[in-house]
């Protein structure tokens, strides 16, 4: 299948599609995640030519919700402009991440890190529901940190 982009709103998460078809999770409820990536993409805000840069940040969903068998694993992808205050919706997840508001290189800082998300579900102008952010929370008790070096050891394995 192939990846089928289109443009979010600011702090919007949309589903990067990897083969089976995607699985809609409940909304308003808190999902155990994790950051699996983090990177700044350079790009021209929406509705101008001015340019602009954004915090791209991959969510995965690291449970599988009742009633949603194969959600587990899903990435979902978050954009925010990379400024934090406490208003922002970066400062959310920056708080949720860190426990409090504070600096932070989101590249270093972040990968691995758990972290509960609470979805919303949006029908866009084309019908097609799209899942969203609404709070960005505190990991729960029982989530850890996910080491990717081994991740990305295993792969890199793989490949040679």
């Amino acid at each position: 299948m192939d990846k089928d982009y289109q443009e979010l709103k600011p702090g919007e998460m949309k589903l990067e599609v990897s083969g089976d078809d995607f699985v809609q999770i409940p909304e308003a409820e808190p999902f155990k995640f994790h950051i699996s990536e983090v990177k700044l993409i350079e790009g021209v805000k929406y509705g101008t030519t001015e340019p602009e840069t954004k915090l791209v940040v991959n969510f995965q969903l690291d449970e599988e919700p009742k009633g949603c068998k194969g959600a587990k694993g899903q990435i979902f992808t978050g954009w925010f402009t990379p400024k934090i205050n406490s208003k922002s919706n970066l400062g959310q997840l920056v708080v949720a991440v860190m426990g409090e508001l504070v600096n932070v290189d989101p590249a270093v800082d972040f990968p691995g890190k758990p972290l509960r998300i609470m979805v919303g579900n949006k029908t866009n102008s084309e019908g097609v529901v799209r899942q969203f952010p609404k709070t960005f929370m505190k990991p729960s008790d029982d989530q850890e940190v996910v080491d990717l070096s081994d991740i990305e050891s295993l792969f890199s394995n793989d490949t040679k």
